[in-house]
């Protein structure tokens, strides 16, 4: 999974290769409209985050952690978060 970029309908529209750049280089974008997310644009060989599990086994044998091939760090995404909430962005 790609770090996470947020971005407006507009400044999608306004700059397409830019942002499809962005995706070739493994960032995912989440495209806002109003403050809520419309759509989500990835890498075509990127897998949506999802856990699949055998519907035959009991919660008991559940193992947690993470996915295989969830390639994230924590810090960095905590970083972009703090960034994206002390820029305004959120709020506007």
């Amino acid at each position: 999974m790609g770090v996470e970029r947020q971005m407006t309908a507009d400044e999608f529209a306004a700059d397409v290769p830019a942002a499809l750049e962005q995706v070739k280089s493994g960032k995912v974008l989440t495209i806002v409209e109003d403050g809520s997310p419309v759509a989500t644009v990835r890498g075509a060989d990127e897998e949506p985050w999802l856990i699949r599990h055998d519907p035959a086994l009991r919660l008991s044998d559940f193992k947690a952690g993470p996915p295989p091939g969830f390639e994230i760090d924590a810090v960095e995404m905590l970083i972009a978060e703090r960034d994206f909430e002390r820029s305004g962005k959120k709020y506007s």
